[in-house]
């Protein structure tokens, strides 16, 4: 709770990449502080969070406090402190619910090698393959090389209603 009242207060995260961890970065300046920590890496906003129906639910029950997310020769950062975060069947725009704002606490940026059983479980999967699999089926064949962002959130601004 002192973390997501500090981070909510302040507008201000904590980023890790690798074994290097930057804290209380503003809310304007986690692009630019991760493009920094990695020159060589073009960092791209994100805007939103889409997650299919399954997810959310999980993500409501407390199973799942993180969302791991891959851009193909690029890192993903967010564009704001908390961002919209919306259910979906397919991905398809009929198909999208919001279902509150992902209040961000922490990044972590790493290898798709370096993903943890502790990574799949904070993600609500039971192992790490389970996690890759999911991830792949997502994204396409990510390289063992390649970059993901873990966003560490916590869900504020739920609307009523039940996500099918």
């Amino acid at each position: 709770d002192s973390i997501v009242s500090k981070t909510t207060a302040s507008r201000t995260i904590d980023i890790k990449i690798q074994h290097v961890v930057k804290s209380d970065i503003q809310c304007d300046k986690i692009c630019s502080t991760i493009q920094k920590m990695m020159p060589n890496k073009i960092c791209k906003k994100r805007a939103r969070f889409l997650l299919f129906n399954k997810y959310v639910r999980w993500v409501i029950e407390g199973r799942k406090c993180t969302t791991i997310r891959y851009r193909r020769g690029s890192i993903d950062c967010p564009s704001d402190i908390s961002l919209p975060m919306l259910a979906t069947d397919d991905f398809g725009q009929q198909y999208i619910k919001k279902v509150g704002k992902a209040v961000i606490q922490r990044i972590e940026v790493k290898k798709f090698s370096q993903l943890t059983r502790v990574d799949a479980n904070n993600d609500g999967f039971s192992s790490l393959k389970e996690l890759k699999k999911v991830l792949q089926k997502i994204y396409g064949k990510i390289e063992e090389k390649e970059y993901v962002t873990i966003y560490f959130f916590h869900l504020v601004d739920q609307p009523e209603g039940k996500i099918s």
